[in-house]
């Protein structure tokens, strides 16, 4: 039969007739018009009942064990004798996960189509108990990964603001500085009362500069060990520097860089942990040298 053929019910029974040598005397009690699927429980009365269209439906006497709270049934209806307002139901078939499976393909799609559509109010309690547990599950696990990913998206942001705002800060000291050096050489430029007072000017500054660092080191320029963790040249001329620290710790070559690790600041860089390095005792010049293969200063820390 093609999947996607709805199949009647006289087709399922002909099927099924072949399949297990029935015939169809064994199907009275489904093809009753009094056969039902019947969920059960305990109603207000404290008694075990279900309901059909409207009506009341109680266990056959006979029956009282097999049925039992909470089950689902297809169930073949008497009316009561003697009241006429409800019926006696005789289990035929449980309603459950094995008989379902126990079913053709197609058989399963049909019936289960048919029990949806003309017995949606039974069948949900059933759906609802046996697999709130598992959606349960499944959307608590679905609300930890969502909070997971935000909590890490959170940390990352918070992470890089971070590290702008440190940044910016570290700009906003060079650009203040720069400022200062600005504002001194406009002073400088309007003491100069004339040509030959320039010129001596200009030849005392000359210099061949090589990535921000001179040619050469003349003895006027020094580096000099500030503080516990702060170094002063008139060589750190540049707003941002390169510090790379030898293996053994011994040598110390800083150089200009636009992407520095470390920022100056009036001729100043502050060197993070340089006292752990070397011990800082006083003030003093420190032994360096211009490396041109480096494009840096060298400094000697022990």
């Amino acid at each position: 039969m093609n999947p996607n053929q709805k199949m009647s019910f006289y087709d399922f029974i002909m099927e099924n007739n072949k399949k297990y040598d029935m015939n169809d005397d064994d199907w009275g009690p489904f093809t009753n018009r009094k056969c039902a699927v019947i969920r059960f429980d305990y109603d207000s009365k404290g008694n075990v009942s279900g309901e059909y269209k409207g009506i009341t439906v109680y266990r056959d006497k006979s029956f009282e064990r097999t049925i039992l709270p909470g089950d689902t049934w297809i169930c073949s209806l008497k009316p009561n004798p003697n009241l006429k307002s409800n019926f006696f139901a005789k289990p035929l078939e449980r309603v459950d996960a094995s008989f379902v499976f126990s079913l053709m393909e197609e058989q399963r799609d049909v019936i289960i189509d048919s029990m949806w559509s003309d017995h949606k109010e039974e069948m949900m309690p059933m759906l609802e108990e046996k697999f709130k547990a598992v959606i349960d599950e499944r959307v608590k696990a679905a609300e930890e990964k969502i909070t997971k990913e935000d909590k890490r998206m959170i940390d990352d942001l918070e992470e890089k603001n971070a590290q702008q705002s440190m940044e910016l800060a570290e700009n906003e000291r060079i650009i203040e500085s720069m400022q200062t050096q600005i504002n001194t050489l406009k002073a400088e430029n309007e003491e100069l009362k004339d040509e030959s007072t320039r010129n001596k000017k200009k030849e005392a500054n000359k210099s061949d500069k090589v990535t921000g660092f001179m040619e050469y080191a003349p003895p006027k320029y020094t580096v000099m060990r500030v503080g516990a963790d702060s170094i002063q040249s008139d060589l750190f001329t540049k707003p941002r520097y390169f510090v790379h620290l030898s293996p053994d710790q011994r040598i110390m070559v800083i150089r200009p860089s636009d992407k520095g690790n470390v920022i100056c600041v009036d001729n100043t860089i502050e060197l993070a942990g340089l006292s752990f390095i070397s011990d800082f005792v006083e003030e003093g010049e420190m032994v360096s040298q211009y490396d041109p293969k480096a494009g840096g200063i060298q400094i000697r820390l022990k």
